[in-house]
């Protein structure tokens, strides 16, 4: 694995479908995760902590899937809502429903189940963090 890809994090704006204000998750991708593999990881912390030491992933990885209805996107948060977090906590996506666009191999949008809507852009350490 390069260097360059190490230094990746995803930044991922989540717009709800409620009043609530957007809220932004920087952190290192992991991959994506099928509602079973979630499950399993809700009833056995020992996965999560399994999980977090999984290389990052580059978000082309995700746009390269074929069918993502029901998987998760995990990642390790570094930040949310400009707060850096100091201790490794884990990020789960809604379910998937679909990606609606891919603008690059590194910027794309997806919809949830739930109806939020999701802008995903990853970037290099240092460069993206402090935009909103």
């Amino acid at each position: 694995m390069s260097k360059a890809l190490n230094k990746s994090l995803v930044k991922i704006e989540i717009y709800g479908n409620t009043d609530k204000d957007t809220e932004i998750i920087h952190g290192r991708l992991l991959g994506m995760v099928t509602n079973d593999q979630y499950c399993a990881m809700l009833n056995d912390k020992s996965l999560v902590n399994r999980l977090t030491t999984v290389s990052t992933k580059p978000l082309s990885d995700v746009a390269k899937l074929m069918n993502v209805a029901d998987m998760r996107m995990a990642l390790v948060i570094k930040k949310r809502n400009d707060v850096p977090v100091s201790r490794r906590q884990v990020f789960f996506s809604a379910p998937l429903d679909m990606i609606s666009s891919i603008f690059s191999s590194t910027d794309m949008t997806a919809v949830a189940k739930n109806g939020t809507f999701m802008i995903i852009n990853e970037y290099e350490k240092g460069t993206g963090e402090t935009t909103k």
